[in-house]
């Protein structure tokens, strides 16, 4: 009798062990959430090099392995590109970001390479608050002296650059940057996955949209001749230095201390 009720108890046990343990759900489909368990996994289907995570499961901490945790100014949970409630950012496009402290992880110099995954959801087309005709809507660069890189969307009525999205790297005083960009027709409340990849070892960026390589530029050897080096600028995203805000959802952000294969950039894009 005791071997019954220790063996029912045990398996009790480990029935809830698992309803709290995301990854001893790992294979469950993501369209049959279980009822005991509706978050994210923090489990990323390209492990090696991940400084920085981002995954908003309700809120903006660091899953990456330096905690490297954000503060939410004025954004509000949202749901994400699966419909589940609550796991991305939206922001208004006038006073929302969430601002993550300066570490030398965020800096393309620490290793020479860099790569950032992040989705986007643009919500409007034509920004409010836009500077010269463009959004930052992630980046690296608001103290004077220390600029580094920036994610760039451009108002859909700038008649060449109409709804661009660009990745530039910068000098730290700033100035023109040089970057790699896509140009397509973009609709209002599409995701989007972006994932720039800077390596100075071979002098290039360059910008994958939707797991597809786009653009790749140089750094060093463009017109801007480029040197990046480590700033002290925190992260930003829904804006860079408060000259322009992000109207839309940001999800899923991760960093990379190394340049990432095309074959992992289509990983990441193709992650359930």
């Amino acid at each position: 009798m005791k071997k019954s009720v220790l063996y029912a108890l045990s398996s009790a046990l480990l029935l809830c062990s698992a309803c709290f343990n995301p990854a001893m759900n790992r294979d469950k489909p993501i369209d049959t959430p279980l009822p005991c368990q509706t978050a994210k996994s923090s489990s990323a289907p390209v492990t090696e090099g991940l400084v920085a995570e981002y995954l908003f499961d309700s809120d903006a901490r660091d899953s990456g392995p330096f905690q490297i945790s954000g503060t939410v100014h004025n954004a509000q949970l949202t749901t994400d590109r699966f419909g589940r409630q609550s796991q991305a950012y939206q922001f208004d496009g006038s006073n929302a970001y969430i601002e993550i402290p300066d570490n030398n992880a965020f800096s393309v110099s620490t290793t020479r390479q860099l790569s950032i995954s992040v989705w986007m959801r643009p919500d409007a087309l034509d920004f409010n608050l836009s500077e010269n005709n463009y959004v930052h809507w992630m980046g690296k660069g608001s103290v004077r002296g220390s600029h580094e890189w920036t994610f760039r969307m451009y108002n859909k009525s700038d008649a060449s650059r109409s709804n661009r999205t660009s990745f530039y790297l910068y000098n730290l005083p700033g100035g023109l940057g040089a970057g790699s960009y896509a140009q397509d027709q973009v609709s209002a409340g599409q995701w989007i996955h972006f994932v720039c990849v800077a390596d100075l070892s071979t002098d290039s960026i360059t910008l994958y949209k939707n797991g597809v390589k786009r653009d790749s530029d140089a750094i060093y050897n463009s017109q801007y001749h480029i040197t990046p080096q480590n700033g002290s600028s925190p992260v930003r995203i829904g804006t860079r230095d408060f000259k322009s805000y992000f109207q839309g959802a940001i999800d899923d952000i991760r960093v990379y201390n190394r340049a990432m294969s095309a074959e992992e950039v289509l990983a990441l894009y193709n992650e359930k």
